[in-house]
């Protein structure tokens, strides 16, 4: 296994969470997605997270169907599935839940309490960043 799937998740995650009200509208998500360069928000109601809604949500079940997000509440279309891993966790454990639920990401915790949020994009954009070093390097 490469050395970098040893590594904790807290190396690789977003740090802090961005959510949203699940009687929010779709296109609030979307624009909050946007503006913070997320794929996923956390649903939140009354600082308890119940939920998640990502970009795949809103594409699978508001926009494919045309239906008008402006009409659509994020509670509505959000999983309420939360998967989540502990920040000490190792990235190849954080694949292996993904793979095994069918996610891309994973909310995570330290001590009990939602610290980030893991996604492989998180890990990719740190490959990019290391391979570039080392080009640079040489």
């Amino acid at each position: 296994m490469p050395k970098d799937l040893q590594e904790p998740i807290r190396a690789f995650m977003t740090k802090g969470v961005i959510s949203i009200d699940p009687d929010d509208y779709v296109t609030q998500a979307a624009k909050k997605m946007t503006e913070f360069d997320i794929a996923s928000l956390v649903v939140v109601k009354g600082y308890i997270p119940f939920g998640v809604v990502t970009e795949k949500d809103i594409v699978k079940k508001v926009v494919s169907k045309g239906i008008n997000p402006d009409k659509v509440t994020v509670g509505e279309i959000m999983s309420v599935e939360m998967y989540k891993v502990e920040a000490s966790e190792s990235i190849a454990d954080a694949f292996i839940k993904m793979a095994k639920h069918g996610i891309r990401h994973l909310l995570v915790e330290e001590q009990g309490k939602l610290v980030g949020v893991f996604s492989i994009k998180n890990y990719l954009d740190l490959e990019k960043h290391r391979i570039a070093a080392s080009i640079s390097q040489d």
